[in-house]
């Protein structure tokens, strides 16, 4: 094996170039000493960052991640156009008291956080998007923690810092907040939370969850046929908990009952969204398009075929 020694001039701008190349030198095969004084900065920074490794490649991450987002501060999508800022502004003119009326197709609860918005003086396609990259970073953080479990290995571990750099910089996790601006994570990230609390049979908090999951977006209900195939493959727990996440769900619209709408507008607000595009698929081809796309003739069907799969 080549040996490779290594020094600097005892300063960090010597150090840190040569603690760069020495993973990399380990890695192709070389056995690798470094020359310093015993009390230089050498010795201190080694020692700092072998001692705090996993937190700076956790902060570099971070760091990483809200980089290639700030990037996509100024770009704005046709959805955040001609719906998220016409709503914010149509939102701000009453702030909260907007709750009266159904502002754009998003529930109360989105609405709610956007009505709060509405009071920090900030530019308000910045404050949409960074409420959907904070949900990026719990997604994350939850995926992370998860699997790391499963391994039974500590947060300081690989097990737990891949899994979250990957799910931070996942092109279409970082397309969804930083460039659309939409709540997909929101959601995604409830969703996930049900489904760890469900493998850890603590079933309560799990319908709770799938309730806030729904909540934000509609797509969320896709959990409920895994959640009902799992009750006739284990039988461990009642589908009587669903009564949570219908309770937790019609929660989710309190302020809107204080300020006069009814108690079953979040229900009616979906109710109104899954009429609302008349067509079989939408701006990308789907298995529809193989047998046509008459909706009024198909709807029933697809609904038939969903519910089977």
């Amino acid at each position: 094996m080549k040996h490779i020694v290594l020094t600097g001039g005892g300063t960090a701008g010597h150090v840190t170039p040569n603690i760069a190349l020495i993973p990399t030198l380990k890695a192709a095969g070389y056995q690798i000493s470094y020359i310093g004084s015993y009390e230089g900065i050498e010795k201190k920074l080694i020692e700092a960052i072998t001692k705090y490794k996993s937190l700076l490649f956790f902060l570099a991450v971070s760091l990483i991640g809200a980089y290639v987002r700030y990037n996509a501060r100024a770009f704005i999508s046709e959805d955040m156009s001609y719906y998220l800022l016409d709503w914010f502004d149509q939102i701000k003119e009453n702030g909260i008291f907007s709750l009266k009326e159904q502002v754009g197709n998003y529930n109360i609860l989105y609405q709610t956080m956007i009505a709060l918005m509405t009071y920090i003086p900030w530019k308000p396609v910045y404050l949409i998007k960074c409420f959907s990259i904070l949900f990026d970073y719990l997604l994350a953080f939850s995926v992370a923690d998860f699997i790391r479990k499963q391994f039974g290995e500590h947060r300081k571990s690989l097990y737990f810092l891949v899994p979250y750099g990957v799910v931070l910089l996942l092109p279409t996790v970082v397309l969804n907040s930083a460039y659309w601006g939409q709540c997909d994570a929101m959601y995604t990230f409830f969703i996930f939370e049900a489904m760890v609390t469900l493998y850890e049979e603590k079933y309560r908090r799990c319908f709770f969850l799938f309730g806030i999951a729904l909540a934000f977006k509609l797509q969320a209900i896709f959990f409920l046929p895994f959640v009902i195939c799992l009750y006739f493959y284990r039988k461990k727990f009642s589908l009587f908990n669903l009564l949570i996440t219908i309770g937790s769900f019609w929660l989710s619209g309190l302020p809107a009952y204080f300020m006069g709408r009814g108690l079953l507008t979040p229900f009616s607000v979906y109710i109104a969204q899954s009429d609302e595009y008349r067509a079989m698929y939408l701006n990308i081809s789907s298995f529809w398009i193989l047998v046509g796309g008459h909706y009024d003739f198909l709807k029933s069907l697809a609904m038939g075929v969903t519910i089977l799969l």
